[in-house]
């Protein structure tokens, strides 16, 4: 995930559990499904900075298809879908004023 400089956003926890990344048995098909769970929580000097989430993710992986995002603040969750066609949460969502109550 990427951050613009301004909001000065840190890594204060990760966490990761990946499924279908093993190498199958000898003689055994490979996997045509594999996901991944994580979860980030985020320090903000200035949460009112953020204006764009970036996910480089689908650059790493040719065959991701979608990430489902879950924003929580402190007034609760939010849910989004990210996908390889919009990569990315901005102000033409509902992010802005979700984070900052504007």
């Amino acid at each position: 995930m990427l951050f613009r400089s301004a909001a000065r956003c840190t890594v204060t926890e990760a966490e990761a559990t990946a499924e279908g990344f093993d190498p199958p048995p000898v003689g055994a098909p490979a996997p045509t499904h594999t996901e991944f769970e994580a979860a980030y929580v985020f320090t903000c000097a200035d949460v009112g900075a953020i204006r764009v989430i970036e996910f480089p993710l689908f650059d790493k992986f040719a065959g991701a298809e979608e990430l489902d995002v879950t924003v929580l603040t402190d007034r609760g969750p939010t849910e989004y879908e990210v996908t390889r066609d919009k990569p990315r949460l901005d102000r033409g969502n509902r992010l802005l004023r979700w984070l900052t109550g504007r």
